[in-house]
């Protein structure tokens, strides 16, 4: 009796392994190791790496006049570096985008 339990507990473990625990697909950018993307945190979108700040908030807070030290206070879990990094990730994305210009009139 002792032998089939450990084949069946065996066999639980790589049953229940498999079927509930979820891949951890981390998706780190080379030039920017403090960034990353998930498929299953905040939507895949780019975001500082072991947390749920998408780059884009982080812009959108600085664009609102907040400094960056004031954002680092407010968020004590990102460092400057990680905002600076974001930064430099955000305007080497933009860097080849552009937005068509027409003359009007």
């Amino acid at each position: 009796m002792k032998v089939q339990d450990s084949k069946f507990n065996w066999i639980f473990n790589i049953i229940f392994h498999v079927e509930f625990v979820s891949l951890k697909m981390e998706f780190v950018h080379p030039d920017f190791p403090r960034i990353s993307a998930s498929p299953d945190i905040c939507f895949g979108k780019p975001r500082i790496k072991d947390t749920r700040m998408p780059i884009a908030s982080i812009l959108a807070y600085l664009a609102s006049g907040m400094t960056i030290d004031e954002f680092v206070n407010e968020f004590n879990w990102i460092t400057k570096e990680d905002v600076l990094e974001a930064i430099a990730f955000a305007s080497m994305m933009m860097q080849d985008n552009y937005m068509p210009v027409t003359k009007n009139g």
